[in-house]
């Protein structure tokens, strides 16, 4: 949906590495000599999750992260294929779910169904085209029973979430949240953790969000906090991350569900100035955050920062060049070893746009480059998708690449 375009140039901070590479560096911007795996070093940090200020916890034994190499592995052209008219956004062994032309359809068990008949698409072949990016707003996700949508009024501006329900196929999909008049789910950033959603929410008349819980089986409701906070996901089952703003950038903070209590960041991010876009992902082990320059003191650039319970410092993978803040990188998404994003590695020119699309193995320390022009990624199950279409739609084209593709490296 957004389109950031800028100029970058690779500033990959990598320690001894086989393949072409530079030195690894710490946040703070010195050399990282590279260590066995089996060496520990002596930081203040608090594990993962702790409610403890990392200033005042105890100090645990942690080890160097894995060295770190870049290798490319770029997806010829000749995989990519047309995209289908009838696009699968969802599949598993009994449910299926389909986008055709701006509407959502089922198949389940023999039967097929509607799940949303878009009212906005209109008629004609020309003007269907230029109207299909409001296929279903923003958002879709399914966690293979309840399907999680928003839907448009008009281009870009889409401000109801729906929910679906697989065990009742033929019940119409509820709407359960509506955001205030002017305002859109465009920062809703939905996720789904054991039938549980999570999203951002805007609030009527100010610039402050409301991050809001819901059972999907009950419908129950909860908001765990409001601010201006931005960007909420899981980190595990009690506990949600998101970003306020600091005194110089904004920063990661989070919340217990069940007690309210505030979490804090380990000392390995928290000297990050955090993106107000995609921002971070996580999970009980793993954290990446994308980050841009400070307001004041050391330029750090922009690239993206990844920490790991048990590392010593984080990982980076920078630009050095200065471009604007909604250009940092992308695309951003977790999944267990295997993180995948979009950065621009390079000058625009007229023949190239810049952009790279990575996928970093956090176990062997191998970030691939699997695509040098404008592509989407996303985990779908087994398998990294890069999509060529900026909008999620039917049209562009797509490569499918097993994860097993990504395991073999090593530095």
């Amino acid at each position: 949906m957004r389109n950031y375009i800028g100029v970058l140039v690779l500033g990959l901070l990598l320690s001894g590495c086989s393949a072409a590479g530079t030195p690894a560096e710490t946040p703070d911007g010195t050399d990282s000599p590279a260590a066995e795996s089996s060496e520990t070093v002596t930081v203040n940090a608090p594990p993962f999750g702790s409610e403890e200020d990392s200033t005042t916890a105890e100090t645990p034994q942690l080890m160097e992260p894995p060295k770190t190499c870049l290798v490319s592995r770029e997806a010829p052209r000749s995989q990519f294929k047309a995209i289908d008219d009838a696009h699968i956004r969802y599949a598993d062994d009994d449910l299926v779910i389909t986008e055709v032309a701006g509407d959502l359809a089922w198949q389940q068990d023999g039967k097929t169904g509607v799940i949303y008949d878009n009212p906005f698409i209109p008629e004609g072949e020309e003007e269907r085209s230029k109207m299909e990016n409001l296929v279903s707003g923003w958002y879709f996700l399914s966690d293979g029973r309840f399907v999680v949508y928003d839907t448009c009024e008009e281009l870009y501006n889409c401000p109801h979430f729906f929910v679906w329900d697989a065990t009742t196929p033929e019940k119409p999909a509820v709407e359960f949240a509506t955001a205030p008049e002017g305002k859109s789910f465009s920062q809703a950033h939905p996720s789904i953790n054991s039938g549980r959603l999570l999203w951002t929410q805007p609030v009527a008349d100010s610039d402050e969000n409301q991050i809001m819980l819901r059972d999907l089986a009950t419908g129950e409701q909860q908001m765990l906090a409001q601010g201006k906070y931005t960007g909420a996901a899981f980190a595990k089952y009690d506990l949600v991350l998101f970003t306020k703003p600091g005194e110089t950038a904004r920063k990661l903070t989070g919340t217990y569900i069940s007690n309210s209590e505030e979490w804090h960041p380990p000392t390995a991010l928290q000297d990050f100035r955090l993106s107000d876009y995609d921002g971070f992902v996580s999970d009980a082990n793993t954290t990446a955050v994308t980050y841009g320059p400070l307001a004041s003191g050391e330029d750090q650039g922009y690239g993206i920062a990844v920490w790991r319970e048990g590392w010593s410092h984080a990982l980076v993978d920078k630009s050095e060049d200065q471009v604007t803040l909604a250009e940092l990188p992308e695309k951003v998404e977790l999944q267990g070893d295997l993180l995948t994003y979009r950065l621009q590695a390079k000058p625009n020119s007229a023949y190239s746009d810049g952009y790279s699309v990575r996928v970093w193995n956090l176990r062997t320390g191998v970030i691939y480059e699997v695509y040098t022009e404008y592509g989407v990624p996303t985990f779908e199950g087994n398998d990294l998708v890069i999509s060529t279409n900026v909008i999620k739609t039917p049209g562009g084209e797509a490569v499918r690449i097993p994860l097993s593709e990504f395991e073999s490296g090593e530095c």
